[in-house]
């Protein structure tokens, strides 16, 4: 078991390896992930056929991890699916296509493709439906759909009223807790403008956070 000083933002994620025939492969792998930039913990386990890791996303995602088991001589076990993608329209329809998938979890990576009106996505085989299911972010998509279509601007506006809203749900807590009407401003302030996540204010795709 290999681990390393915490980050604020981590991920967990079990991906099921293929290849080790010894306790001596699973050590390998678990060193050569320790090793990694951007994995905090790593712990394989050779009667599973698993490793458990927890990685920062800002410095290195599935893909690049899948990467390095695979520079080792093994291999993670991955599946594919392809699903019809409707209303891209250009380059950047394709690209925040693939970044929302990408963002799912245990998603290894998504290639849209704007001839076909398709996206190519490669998961981990462990992943399950429930892994994918965020009904309340998909309602929200659903419902600034209608009011926008595809237009990005307005997905932002979204977000930005789900901070505010936070921010207020902020201040009424600390104000209730507290008495401290000013304090709890402040507090709620400095939430206002730098969140514990920004992406998740400043990206449509992070909103599940």
């Amino acid at each position: 078991m290999s681990n390393k000083p915490g980050s604020e933002k981590t991920t967990k994620a079990s991906i099921p390896i293929t290849g080790m025939t010894c306790t001596t492969c699973a050590i390998t792998i678990e060193k050569g992930l320790a090793e990694t930039p951007g994995i905090e913990h790593a712990n394989v386990n050779f009667a599973s056929e698993k490793a458990s890791i927890e990685y920062d996303p800002k410095k290195v995602n599935l893909s690049q991890i899948k990467k390095t088991i695979s520079e080792l001589g093994y291999e993670v076990a991955t599946k594919k699916s392809i699903y019809p993608v409707g209303g891209m329209t250009c380059a950047t329809c394709v690209a925040h296509v693939e970044e929302a998938l990408k963002s799912v979890s245990g998603v290894v990576s998504a290639v849209a493709n704007l001839g076909s009106e398709k996206a190519t996505v490669e998961y981990l085989e462990s992943t399950t439906y429930a892994d994918l299911w965020h009904p309340l972010i998909w309602l929200s998509f659903m419902f600034d759909y209608q009011l926008y279509g595809l237009n990005p601007g307005g997905y932002h506006v979204t977000n930005l009223i789900l901070h505010i809203l936070s921010t207020l749900l902020l201040f009424w807590f600390f104000c209730r807790m507290t008495g401290a009407v000013w304090k709890s401003a402040f507090v709620a302030a400095l939430f206002a403008l730098h969140p514990l996540h920004v992406e998740s204010v400043a990206w449509i795709s992070e909103r599940k956070d």
